[in-house]
């Protein structure tokens, strides 16, 4: 019948080569929108930022109240400290973690 005359090589390879993606994180901000709405959520994430609407009032509002009570928070930790180690290092870290 066909004798198999109708398979070629494939000239490209089956999977092809994707450049990787930025990393995106999940935001207060994305998910406040999303809560109110999806379509908002995807236009700040993916949308042109010039055709962007101004910050409410009220998310201006949220977020000022969202940092004083952060701040507040945080002082009862005082003095916090960030363990200094080279990048990579992960024993001498968790060694400056617990020192």
């Amino acid at each position: 019948m066909f004798r198999g005359t109708h398979l070629r090589p494939l000239d490209q390879p089956a999977i092809q080569e994707t450049t990787p993606q930025p990393l995106t994180w999940l935001t207060d901000d994305l998910l406040f929108h999303y809560q109110r709405c999806s379509r908002r959520a995807y236009l700040d994430r993916y949308g042109d930022r010039d055709q962007a609407d101004p910050p409410s009032d009220y998310l201006r509002k949220i977020k000022q109240d969202s940092s004083a009570h952060r701040t507040q928070i945080l002082a009862d930790y005082q003095p916090w400290q960030r363990p200094e180690f080279p990048k990579g290092d992960w024993r001498r870290g968790s060694q400056a973690t617990v020192a």
